[in-house]
């Protein structure tokens, strides 16, 4: 007898509320503040910047970050954004490509069943509006949640691993964005940081997906001979618009 597969999945996962976030400050914060020139280009265009960052906040592609207190600046606005503007970022923010991942697996749903990780109620009903066929698991607090019955855990930030308590054998997708993993000139395929290599991946598996995918004038843009170890220079990026 074939057994389902628990799937236990972090909410930005499966709601990409970066996009949501873009869509909010393009349509009610456009003033200049904000770089123009991301927020006035195309969405794939801001799928390719956002895929690039290599910090988790998505203001840093929309603000000039050049230290520490510049970046403090930016986690402020964002936790501002969150607290005050939240249902509207909600609202504006599309499945996520892990959604798609797992839609195309519906066919199975008796044998796939998904549980995602909510902060609040208004992520779990976000869930109904947009359709996403999964069980809302409403918790503030990762090392509340027993682990042991889910096969399949997946998270948008490769650092939230760290948040939950006892991950073995376990198979973690990851999304390339570019504060997860580096693609390093000379080897095949992304890196993950050296600290999550030693604390989980002697006992999981790990597979790195695309968080995003993109028509033909994009693709290519994110190889190693392009940015290296690090993130290709904005500058850079606009010459391809």
């Amino acid at each position: 007898m074939i057994r389902s597969m628990n799937i236990l999945v972090s909410f930005e996962s499966i709601i990409d509320t970066d996009m949501g976030l873009m869509r909010l400050i393009k349509s009610d914060y456009n003033s200049g503040f904000f770089y123009p020139t991301i927020l006035n280009n195309t969405e794939e265009f801001q799928h390719l910047v956002l895929n690039l960052r290599t910090h988790p906040n998505p203001l840093v592609t929309l603000m000039d970050i050049n230290n520490d207190d510049e970046l403090e600046t930016a986690n402020d606005l964002l936790r501002q954004f969150k607290d005050e503007e939240y249902q509207k970022i909600l609202d504006l923010s599309p499945p996520a490509t892990f959604n798609t991942i797992l839609s195309s697996n519906m066919y199975s749903k008796d044998l796939f069943k998904p549980t995602v990780i909510c902060r609040s109620q208004a992520e779990a009903d976000i869930l109904k509006v947009k359709e996403i066929n999964a069980e809302p698991l409403i918790c503030n607090d990762l090392k509340n949640i027993s682990i042991k019955k889910y096969q399949v855990i997946t998270v948008k930030d490769v650092s939230e691993l760290d948040n939950f308590v006892n991950i073995e054998r376990k198979s973690i997708y990851v999304p390339d964005y570019r504060f997860n993993v580096k693609r390093v000139k000379g080897f095949e395929g992304p890196l993950l940081p050296q600290h999550i290599l030693e604390d989980y991946a002697d006992k999981n598996e790990f597979n790195v997906y695309a968080a995003y995918t993109y028509q033909t004038e994009y693709q290519g843009l994110d190889d190693e001979e392009d940015f290296g170890n690090e993130r290709r220079d904005e500058s850079e990026l606009f010459k391809q618009n």
